[in-house]
């Protein structure tokens, strides 16, 4: 693991770079100074729609981040080579059994196993299926690790699947940024109890800004480089003092002519001097009669005697306007600058030398730049290569040498989309969002998911793997991520006998809360539960070829869970790629839930509990088998409302209308026959009244308001309309 501060950072971005497009998947996780505004427990039928604007928006706007952790999760050669010697022999078995395997008498597939039958593959390399599109730097990479796997064989039996490369970055905002960076108590206390070194947050963290304004910092970068090559470089760097307008400096003192005199005729003593470089080498030191410090820097260079900063500006005016095509630079600047603040040092540079500088100058400012931008590199590369851009060794050293603004550039053979893996991650993305794209998110939470899936196509939450996806052992468990990961490799849940990933760059503290440690936590436990979930579905499907495969169907989406994301304390959970539907139900129900079979009851006695209308809705034997598997959810809103889900069986499908149908009608009958009096309706229904009466509140306000500020006449006549429309309401 490489903790990453501004010290290192150049050298850490390199690295990662150079490993991020071999990466079979991402997994990030984010430490912040705060997590929540308030502390009200959230109402658990609230629309993901409303959560965000009451709650969710104002945290990363008002909070910061203190570390990202990043982790690389690559394919180990040395696993590919023993999945290959097995695969052989599968190979034998399959040539003679061909018909039996795959032929017609099988029978019609449904489209669950057509798309799985797709992207099984077990005999392939780890790495074939990539061949065609591999640049220098991946094969370089890849050969590498496989060497190295050669140089070094391991027993097979224990060897990991995938190998990790972990990063921690440490983030602090610099003295340019226009975010606050504000702290809540309690999660301080925390972070505190869970080690965190905040000296090295606020002392070495790495920069960040938005990607626009980075963007329009590198262009100006380029414009001025391009412009500079086009005059020539033939100005003397941007450490040369401007020419000063105005009045120039008059000396009336006798002390100060005097001093000026002196040092200009030291300084043309050293300009005629035909030896000038010789003697003014390395071992120069001061002249001893006129103070005047002589070393070699860039060609030839005089350090000129201490004063203040008025006869410094008339130095700087007298040799300007006297010798035009010196450099003059502060004395503590450059290559090999001192703390000599107070003094000048002259150069005299031939046209070679002066390209050499002008080079230097260039790339120690887009170095700064680099390191001004700091994180949302790191930020964008991700993003890249989430999206399928192509990386190479040459556009990596054309960034690093400035001349290229991006990492990467547009693949053209639609390159391979790598996975982002969060775990409870809408927080996480939500951060990154504010940080690297604009310190306020949009209003409407449906741009806010655009958003992320502009930055980030595919997205993968373990929570959502684990509560959702996973079998009865895994969800009946605890899914905080620290629990996961460890159950996930215990004996009683891992009957695959998976092995956890091990890490190739340094060794990890294993301190949970650590970002870095999280991140790998949160890529093992993806690994681990994709594989149980396609075990159960198909014990020949391989998580590689599931990742490396287009997602399309329900595979992905059903199965693992793609772009959706967990939502703590709701019926709802969060998909990424749903913008349409019944009014204020973007998002689908979590646990199985369905619109059609969750109902919104009101007007009941504020004595009935839990334990009545779990019992109300009890069923005889006499009922079909459907009805007998259905498992309940009680939300309660109030004490006289609630939402109760119907938990479908696993061989119901929620394309079963007829299923659905039945599955109402007996949960209507039920509620009604066993609390008496009360209103039952479906989920659907409740949410478009609820649209409808916000409307008519809002038609309302915007009436009183412009009432209140003139915007109409009132007449008797609307007096008394208004009295009989409150008496209509009334009765």
């Amino acid at each position: 693991m490489v903790n990453v501060t501004k010290s290192n950072f150049l050298t850490s971005l390199r690295d990662l770079l150079i490993h991020l497009p071999t990466a079979s998947y991402i997994a990030i996780d984010e430490e912040m100074t705060g997590i929540r505004i308030n502390h009200k427990k959230p109402n658990k039928a609230e629309l993901p729609g409303e959560r965000y604007t009451n709650s969710w928006k104002g945290v990363p706007e008002r909070y910061g981040i203190l570390q990202v952790g990043i982790a690389l999760f690559h394919k180990n050669p040395d696993y590919g080579a023993k999945s290959s010697a097995a695969g052989s022999q599968e190979r034998d078995i399959d040539g003679e059994t061909g018909a039996a395997a795959g032929g017609p008498g099988l029978g019609a597939q449904n489209e669950d196993e057509a798309e799985a039958q797709d992207v099984i593959d077990v005999n392939e390399h780890p790495f074939m299926h990539r061949e065609g599109t591999l640049n220098q730097d991946e094969l370089e990479d890849m050969t590498e690790r496989e060497e190295d796997a050669a140089a070094h064989p391991a027993n097979t039996d224990d060897v990991p699947e995938y190998t990790s490369r972990i990063y921690n970055f440490y983030l602090f905002p610099n003295s340019d940024s226009q975010k606050d960076v504000t702290m809540s108590s309690d999660t301080i206390a925390f972070l505190i109890e869970n080690k965190m070194d905040f000296n090295k947050v606020f002392s070495e963290g790495i920069s960040f800004m938005s990607v626009s304004r980075a963007e329009e910092l590198k262009r100006k970068f380029l414009e001025k480089k391009a412009k500079m090559k086009e005059e020539g470089m033939d100005n003397g760097g941007e450490s040369t003092p401007l020419k000063r307008s105005g009045e120039k400096v008059k000396l009336t003192s006798t002390e100060d002519i005097a001093f000026v005199a002196r040092t200009m005729a030291c300084l043309r003593e050293w300009i005629d001097a035909e030896n000038g470089n010789e003697e003014n080498g390395a071992n120069g030191g001061d002249d001893p009669d006129t103070g005047v410090g002589r070393r070699q820097v860039e060609g030839s260079s005089l350090v000129l005697p201490p004063c203040n900063a008025f006869l410094r500006r008339c130095l700087y005016e007298t040799i300007e306007a006297e010798y035009p095509g010196l450099v003059l630079e502060r004395a503590d600047s450059g290559p090999n600058g001192g703390a000599a603040r107070n003094q000048i040092r002259v150069i005299r540079l031939s046209m070679s030398e002066k390209k050499q500088r002008e080079e230097r100058l260039l790339q120690e400012e887009w170095s700064k730049l680099v390191y001004a931008i700091g994180f949302t590199t790191v930020f964008q590369a991700i993003s890249d290569a989430c999206n399928g851009n192509s990386f190479s060794g040459e556009q990596t050293d054309a960034f690093f040498a400035g001349n290229s603004p991006r990492v990467s550039v547009p693949s053209d053979d639609n390159g391979r989309k790598i996975p982002l893996i969060v775990h409870n991650g809408l927080m996480d993305l939500m951060f990154l969002l504010t940080h690297c794209h604009d310190s306020k998110l949009p209003e409407c939470f449906e741009d806010t998911k655009k958003l992320i899936r502009n930055y980030f196509p595919l997205v993968y939450d373990t929570k959502i793997l684990a509560t959702e996806c996973s079998d009865a052992v895994v969800r009946g468990g605890s899914t905080a991520l620290g629990d996961l990961y460890q159950s996930m490799f215990s004996p009683e849940i891992n009957d695959l006998g998976l092995k956890k990933s091990t890490i190739t760059n340094g060794s990890a503290t294993e301190q949970a809360h650590e970002a870095a440690w999280d991140a790998f936590m949160t890529g093992c436990c993806f690994y681990a539960l994709s594989k149980k979930i396609l075990d159960n579905k198909d014990s020949r499907l391989t998580l590689g070829r599931v990742l490396e495969h287009e997602p399309v169907g329900s595979l992905h989406r059903t199965s693992m869970g793609l772009n959706k994301l967990y939502m703590h304390f709701s019926l709802y959970t969060i998909d990424l790629e749903s913008s349409s539907g019944t009014s204020g139900l973007h998002d689908p129900l979590c646990h199985g839930l369905t619109v059609n079979t969750t109902f919104y009851v009101s007007g009941i006695d504020s004595t009935v509990s839990t334990r009545d209308i779990l019992r109300a809705l009890t069923v005889t034997q006499n009922q079909t088998e459907i009805i007998q598997h259905l498992r309940y959810e009680i939300c309660w809103m109030d004490d006289e409302s609630f939402f109760v889900g119907t938990k479908l069986d696993n061989l119901i499908s929620v394309r079963d209308t007829g299923a659905i149908s039945l599955i109402a009608i007996h949960v209507r009958h039920q509620l009604r026959a066993g609390l008496r009096g009360v209103q039952v309706i479906d989920l659907a229904d409740y949410f478009n009244q609820k649209h409808s009466s916000k409307q008519s509140l809002i038609g309302s306000i915007t009436s009183a308001v412009k009432r209140l500020f003139g915007g109409g006449k009132r007449t008797e006549d609307d007096d008394t309309n208004e009295r009989a429309k409150k008496r209509r309401r009334v009765n």
